[in-house]
């Protein structure tokens, strides 16, 4: 309900598309919500299409939700920046990956990565469990219990758990 009023709002005033937008992302983060939260970021993308870190978050929503796979494209990422931008790069790189059953490459991707405490804590659980998943489970717990669980919407959690 809320994603749809503040989209209205949005169609009267185009300008504002974008912050209302970026709240809906976040009151679907306080409701644990994943569908608000990827359809705000849908609608945060198409008004800024340009912006890497709203692109980087719609198709991690996509990934971890598991909707939308097929739409998820990471070839632009390629050219990401050094830092929080290229981890983010990498972790989803390796969350493809995993969703596609390609473990080689995820492990490939995970070994990009090189700091995650800059990240949401819902990034850090996923990364967290992939690392699990990758065999590396003493790497995976020392992300994990660093992860406040109370922050993650429940998909992000069942990452959190392969790690912990």
């Amino acid at each position: 309900l809320a994603l749809e009023i503040y989209d209205k709002l949005a169609d009267e005033n185009p300008r504002m598309k974008a912050p209302l937008m970026a709240k809906a992302l976040e009151q679907g983060r306080e409701q644990k919500d994943g569908d608000v939260m990827l359809g705000a970021a849908r609608r945060l993308h198409a008004a800024r299409p340009e912006n890497r870190e709203q692109t980087d978050q719609m198709n991690y929503l996509r990934l971890v939700l598991g909707e939308e796979i097929e739409l998820v494209d990471l070839s632009d990422a390629s050219g990401a920046q050094e830092g929080m931008e290229s981890d983010r790069t990498a972790i989803l790189a390796a969350l493809m990956a995993y969703r596609l059953w390609l473990p080689d490459e995820m492990m490939q991707s995970l070994d990009r990565v090189a700091d995650v405490q800059g990240l949401d804590a819902g990034w850090r659980a996923v990364y967290a469990g992939l690392l699990a998943e990758a065999d590396r489970p003493a790497k995976a717990f020392a992300v994990a219990e660093r992860v406040p669980e109370s922050l993650l919407i429940d998909e992000e959690k069942y990452f959190l758990d392969l790690a912990r």
